[in-house]
């Protein structure tokens, strides 16, 4: 899935909606834009974050399918805590490795 196909966009809120597209079947974003939108991430306002999370919640089917769509995605950590998003999200070695597909 190409989430701008002209070209990477930023927007924090766009890391949420590759989920929402990977539950509807959607394959994911590469490696490299995967990496732009999670690094974009902590920049989500407050109000924004928690819209976004229960939008996807209940999209998914829940938190345990958002957590492991987020999981095949190779990021690590919790990006469902806004607090814990701060930190390094992404686990490049994970992907590289191919223990998890994109």
């Amino acid at each position: 899935m190409r989430v701008n196909k002209t070209g990477y966009q930023s927007d924090p809120a766009y890391f949420f909606s590759v989920i929402r597209f990977m539950s509807a079947g959607f394959a994911p974003p590469p490696q490299e834009e995967l990496k732009l939108l999670l690094d974009e991430l902590p920049n989500l306002e407050t109000k924004r974050f928690g819209k976004n999370i229960v939008k996807l919640y209940n999209y998914v089917g829940g938190e345990a399918n958002a957590r492991q769509l987020a999981s095949m995605l190779g990021v690590k950590g919790d990006v469902f805590d806004e607090d814990a998003v701060k930190g390094d999200v992404f686990d490049e070695d994970a992907v590289k490795s191919g223990s998890v597909s994109i």
